[in-house]
Formats: structure tokens, C-alpha cells, sequence
């Protein structure tokens, strides 16, 4: 436990210093350059992180289990990345190349507080209403009907997980992760200030704007990472 609060407080301080820093005003092709400073925090927090092409990549400091794939994406041993093609969209937006199969999900089906529970933080749940359902949550729930490299907790991650991913930055996280598209991923924390329950908590995973919180509506499809504690709970 004591290990997981100094590499929460290390993860925290670093992503304090990446938010001082002034970003590059060069890029390359219509697309910024990530900031050097970044980078070599990325590397720091990615020091001691396990991949054995297995599908998965394993931090022991967090006790976290991430799927190198996003939901919809296939995982390719051969390749050690994910991959896939086009997909098909499910709602209005233009299906996007860069997606690299990797499917939207809406956190919720409806707009207010029964996909979570009662309790801060306020968590994605299961349905538990006839009628109310969490495709992101049911996404999850699907790899442990599957059983995914053998295990059963499989689950979306919470706002600050997502946000230690984040702090990787785009260069040192595609390393990681390959193919991971640019846009918002789904946390699993309903935004508690939101009394209504209209919106939940995402994180950018885009280049210019890596580790950038925004409170969306529920009904809107992102992109979900699933993740597992290696302790099992």
C-alpha cells in the first residue's frame, strides 16, 4: 500500500510539472511536437514496466494490469500491437481511420446516476434498473466472461488511473500501447459536482492535449482501456 500512495504522489508531482511547462509552439506535418520535458517524465513513470506480448502490460508500482488494447481492437502476438480494421460507427460522427478498429462506447444510456453507485466516488456500475445499461462497463464485464489471459477482474478504470496512463505522454504511451486512438477515454467516476448525473469524467489521450480532464454526457460514445488490479480485487 505504502508503494501505491508514493507512486500516486510521484505520478501527481510529475504531472504538476508537465502542467507548468510551456508547450512547443513547432510542429511537424500540422501535428505538435510533443514537449522534451514530457517525454523524459514519461520514461521515468514507465521505468519497471512489464510487457510480455501477451496483450497486457503490467505495472507492479500502480499493482495495475492494463489491456495494451482499446475495446474493438484486436491484439496481434505476432506484431506485439493492436490493430483492426475501419469498424463500423454506431452513431452519427464519421468513422475516423485512426481508430484502428477501436470501438465508441457510451458510459451510460441514459443521463443521470444509475448507471453509478450512491457512494463517492461515485463508480460505473452494472444495470440494475430494467432499462438502464453501461456499454462501457458491459464491455469490461465481457472480458471476464472471457476470462482474458485467465483472469476475471477486468473492469474501466478510475479517473486517477486513467490519469497516470495519461501522464505517460503520447510518445512514451504509443510505445506501450501502439494504435491508441486520439480522443477522450472513459473513466469509470461519474462527476460527482454534476448533481444532475448528466456527465462522467473522460481523459484526452490526443497529442497537443495528453492528460486533459473534460466532463462529458454520459450518452456520448468514447473509447475504454480496461484495466485489472494484479492483487486480484
Amino acid at each position: 500500500m505504502k508503494k501505491i500512495i508514493l507512486y500516486t504522489l510521484l505520478t501527481l508531482f510529475i504531472v504538476s510539472l508537465i502542467n507548468c511547462e510551456d508547450k512547443p509552439d513547432k510542429s511537424y506535418y500540422g501535428v505538435p511536437a510533443e514537449d522534451k520535458n514530457q517525454i523524459l517524465a514519461g520514461i521515468l513513470l514507465s521505468n519497471g514496466v512489464q510487457d510480455y506480448a501477451t496483450g497486457t502490460v503490467v505495472d507492479p508500482k500502480s499493482g495495475l494490469e492494463w489491456k495494451k488494447c482499446v475495446q474493438g481492437q484486436t491484439f496481434r502476438a505476432t506484431n506485439n500491437d493492436c490493430q483492426g480494421g475501419k469498424g463500423t460507427a454506431t452513431f452519427t460522427t464519421p468513422v475516423d481511420q485512426g481508430r484502428y478498429g477501436a470501438t465508441f462506447l457510451a458510459y451510460c444510456n441514459i443521463e443521470g446516476n444509475d448507471c453509478n453507485t450512491s457512494t463517492l466516488p461515485m463508480t460505473l456500475r452494472g444495470g440494475t434498473i430494467t432499462g438502464i445499461s453501461s456499454e462501457a462497463f458491459n464491455s469490461c464485464a465481457n472480458e471476464n466472461a472471457n476470462r482474458t489471459n485467465g483472469y476475471t477482474n477486468w473492469r474501466v478504470p478510475s479517473f486517477p488511473e486513467l490519469q497516470s496512463l495519461a501522464a505517460l505522454g503520447k510518445v512514451v504511451l504509443t510505445s506501450r500501447f501502439p494504435n491508441t486512438p486520439d480522443d477522450y477515454f472513459w473513466s469509470s467516476w461519474s462527476n460527482e459536482q454534476d448533481l444532475t448525473g448528466a456527465t462522467a469524467r473522460a481523459v484526452s489521450f490526443s497529442l497537443d492535449t495528453i492528460g486533459k480532464e473534460q466532463s462529458i454526457s454520459k450518452t456520448t460514445r468514447y473509447y475504454v482501456r480496461c484495466v485489472r488490479n494484479t492483487n486480484g480485487q
